[in-house]
């Protein structure tokens, strides 16, 4: 074999060049992390005499955001849902704290107030913003402004990213 220029072209090494060409388009391989990550499949078949069965059931799930609601309870807005077709995962209030602002001096005189109030479950509580989870199949339900009522926001939640510089350090320091 020869190359451009004329010269001979050692056949093992195109060979593993190929190889390599081939292992880098490979999904499977993470070049970031330099690991591998395991291929994942999911079950389809259907069997009611079969003793292997699932453990639980596995969903694909939307994470959304439903704001400018008028203060209510989550079991309002997962009743609402749920009547619209939406299969609601869970549902949970997006509470403001600003206890963590307050002067220190405010805090000691309201200690009592406060005790109270941390026994009272977050969930629990009226909200105008909620954190919604659905099952992935109903997010054109959710998306729908003719089933969302006038003036209700709904986005798709926005998770925090981790930071990048501190999953470095750790590395390099380990």
């Amino acid at each position: 074999m020869t190359n451009k220029e004329g010269q001979k072209k050692n056949v093992s090494s195109s060979l593993w060049s190929d190889i390599a060409k081939e292992t880098s388009n490979n999904p499977t391989n993470n070049k970031q992390t330099g690991k591998k990550t395991a291929m994942k499949i999911i079950g389809k078949k259907v069997s009611n005499d079969c003793k292997l069965k699932a453990d639980k059931i596995l969903m694909k799930k939307s994470v959304f955001c439903l704001s400018n609601v008028s203060k209510c309870h989550r079991n309002d807005v997962m009743a609402y849902l749920t009547d619209n077709g939406i299969h609601v995962v869970s549902c949970y209030p997006v509470l403001k704290q600003f206890n963590k602002m307050a002067p220190a001096s405010t805090a000691d005189v309201n200690n009592n107030n406060n005790s109270q109030t941390e026994n009272k479950k977050t969930d629990e509580e009226e909200s105008s913003t909620f954190r919604v989870c659905i099952d992935s199949s109903d997010s054109k339900k959710m998306k729908d402004p003719d089933i969302m009522p006038q003036h209700i926001i709904v986005r798709e939640w926005q998770f925090n990213k981790k930071p990048e510089t501190i999953v470095d350090q750790t590395k390099k320091d380990g």
